[in-house]
């Protein structure tokens, strides 16, 4: 699959996590017998890539900070011709299974955060947790959001627990989460224990996008000290999206059941 998604952009640059790096060059192999193959980057979590990894990889793969430590302060900056040209392309499962590439404008880049930052009532030195993947970045746009407000993205990798929630919450001071359905049954299901192992210092906007679960679910998430809201996406759309921030004059039980 990440083969034929490779051929389909062109890739010539290649960001690797160093975890990932069989499922990669299993992918690139392929690839690199049709012309020319993609310069490879590695990333590691502590900068720190070990030999059996490099020895791996094709020659001339560079190492990220490698990679930032050419860079030169004179560059030119090349500005696109017109804010609808696209800055990424965006691929989900899609409804049928088939991966379906989505394109992303300049424009559309630049007007998400700043929606953002509005629907999701984000401030100065907002503290955004992830509980998924940040390549969604580029559709979401919540890592360009923290950005402009001088923010933290706290991310908690692939293995996501209510325990690992919790703590990044109370040890980061978390003011923002975004996540799937999931999220809330995990946050919900976790032994008291765990919700309070570190106490949550203050009430945290989690936003989440999908089908909901049941009304009880939300509503106990609440109760733990979260503001939920909930949003579906096209990102086809570009941004377009239907919100729920529930009515604050009713009873939440009331508002998650009715809308």
């Amino acid at each position: 699959m990440l083969a034929l998604l490779l051929e389909q952009l062109e890739a010539k640059v290649i960001f690797i996590h160093c975890d990932l790096v069989d499922v990669v060059l299993e992918a690139y192999i392929p690839r690199e017998s049709k012309g020319k193959p993609p310069q490879l980057v590695l990333i590691a979590e502590n900068d720190q890539i070990s030999p059996s990894i490099l020895k791996k990889t094709p020659a001339g793969t560079l190492e990220y900070n490698g990679l930032l430590a050419t860079g030169q302060t004179d560059f030119e900056t090349i500005r696109p011709e017109n804010e609808c040209d696209p800055i990424s392309v965006n691929y989900t499962s899609g409804s049928t299974g088939i991966p379906k590439g989505a394109i992303s404008s300049h424009s559309a880049a630049h007007l998400n955060p700043l929606a953002a930052i509005f629907r999701s009532d984000m401030r100065q030195m907002s503290v955004f947790l992830w509980t998924v993947d940040m390549f969604r970045c580029n559709r979401w746009c919540f890592t360009w959001a923290v950005a402009a407000l001088g923010g933290t993205n706290v991310f908690l990798g692939s293995d996501i627990s209510a325990k690992l929630i919790f703590n990044a919450i109370g040890i980061h001071k978390v003011t923002h989460l975004c996540g799937a359905p999931n999220i809330l049954n995990i946050i919900a299901d976790a032994p008291a224990d765990e919700q309070r192992a570190v106490p949550i210092p203050s009430m945290v906007d989690i936003f989440i996008t999908g089908a909901l679960p049941a009304p009880q679910v939300p509503m106990k998430v609440t109760e733990l000290g979260f503001n939920v809201s909930h949003g579906y996406d096209m990102t086809e759309a570009l941004g377009a999206a239907p919100l729920n921030h529930g009515n604050p004059d009713c009873n939440i039980r009331q508002s998650w059941i009715r809308n």
